[in-house]
């Protein structure tokens, strides 16, 4: 379980490790969130959106927008808070490859 913004910031340092420079950047971002931890069991993906919402709420406000316009009809609560939980990752992980890319470019 996510602590501290300092633990979430190097959960997403880690996962941008596993990206090679070739692969698609929003597919490799998808299929990275889509399989995390934090995602893909309830009460993680609980525990991530509310540390989130109280400790970082300009995430969570993003996340909670993706989410909501993702075009998906909840049909749980659960279902919810792994959706967000999803945005939440796939965003910040989206940022940071990014940032990744453009720092490999200028070598």
């Amino acid at each position: 379980m996510i602590k501290t913004l300092n633990e979430f910031n190097a959960y997403i340092d880690v996962l941008v490790l596993d990206w090679d420079g070739e692969q698609d950047l929003a597919d490799f971002c998808h299929e990275t969130a889509d399989g995390s931890e934090h995602v893909i069991y309830y009460g993680s993906a609980w525990a991530l959106v509310d540390f989130m919402r109280w400790h970082a709420p300009d995430i969570f406000d993003a996340a909670q927008d993706g989410a909501f316009n993702s075009g998906i009809i909840f049909e749980s609560a659960n279902q919810m808070m792994t959706i967000i939980a999803y945005e939440i990752i796939y965003q910040e992980l989206s940022l940071a490859v990014q940032e990744r890319a453009a720092a490999d470019a200028d070598y």
